[in-house]
């Protein structure tokens, strides 16, 4: 992988377990240097029990696939197992948002 300022997946993540995303994310990382930007574009669920456009993702990601949709506070945590820290989460009109993160 080469070597970059900023490294943007859209969708990628949320198809694997989290063993898997950390081990996409270590690549990265490996190639990246400190300080390097990590942009995600994936679907953030939110806290409580309302209804989301992304249940019935998790639900096709949980049958079909060993991924699933992440609350904030998983994606904080992946993100932190593999190496980055969380800056924020970018809500959008649409079901994803970006999360931004940066290489320690």
């Amino acid at each position: 992988m080469p070597c970059a300022d900023v490294y943007v997946m859209a969708a990628v993540l949320h198809g694997w377990d989290d063993a898997s995303c950390v081990r996409i994310l270590e690549s990265i990382k490996r190639a990246a240097a400190p300080g390097a930007r990590l942009v995600l574009i994936e679907c953030v669920v939110p806290p409580g029990n309302e209804p989301h456009t992304a249940e019935p993702t998790d639900l096709n990601m949980l049958a079909l696939t060993t991924g699933k949709e992440r609350s904030a506070t998983e994606w904080r945590e992946l993100l932190s197992t593999a190496g980055f820290s969380l800056d924020r989460i970018v809500p959008t009109a649409e079901d994803y948002c970006f999360i931004e993160a940066h290489l320690r």
